[in-house]
């Protein structure tokens, strides 16, 4: 905590500002594993989602500006099919035999056909990240909040100012669903 607010201090003094990257947020698994660098993250979770103008306002006093980038999908080494497949068939094996038969093994199938879809409509140019993250460093009149990418701009950035029924109803609409239901939780 001293570290943070000496960090804080320094970057007060420099006249800093602090873009936050919302995918930075929610680890996607375990550092290390399958050979994607420790500190790849993935999708925040909602919460997390609700928790990031905390930052904004807490550094305010510090004399940071924080802007957060809401970064769309793109194709990354993180999004690669071959790897979030690879990655769900380790965790099927890993899942009682249970839960395997309450979800089916269609539930993974169609997870993993998702994801390749996923890959192909996302976009292979990463500049409306970079190029947000250089406003929100540079400009004089930074923006609090950025959408970067069409699938954020027009679809990510609406579903979050909708209720959280109608966001999990839409998504719902693109999710497998169990064979058997939802196992039941312990």
């Amino acid at each position: 905590m001293g570290t943070q607010l000496e960090q804080q201090l320094c970057n007060q003094r420099r006249g800093f500002k602090k873009p936050s990257n919302k995918e930075e947020r929610a680890p996607l698994h375990p550092p290390g594993d399958d050979g994607v660098p420790e500190g790849v993250m993935g999708s925040p979770s909602p919460c997390v989602a609700d928790a990031l103008p905390l930052p904004r306002r807490e550094m305010r006093p510090f004399g940071v500006q924080v802007s957060i980038i809401e970064p769309g999908g793109f194709r990354t080494g993180m999004t690669d099919p071959a790897t979030v497949v690879k990655g769900f068939e380790r965790l099927w094996e890993g899942l009682p035999v249970e839960t395997q038969a309450a979800y089916g093994r269609h539930y993974l199938e169609t997870y993993a056909k998702s994801t390749v879809l996923l890959h192909r409509l996302s976009s292979s140019c990463l500049s409306p990240v970079t190029g947000a993250m250089e406003h929100a460093l540079l400009a004089r009149f930074p923006r609090s909040r950025y959408a970067a990418g069409w699938d954020a701009r027009f679809a990510l950035l609406p579903l979050s100012y909708c209720p959280a029924w109608l966001t999990d109803t839409i998504i719902g609409l693109f999710l497998p669903v169990p064979a058997k239901g939802t196992p039941p939780h312990p």
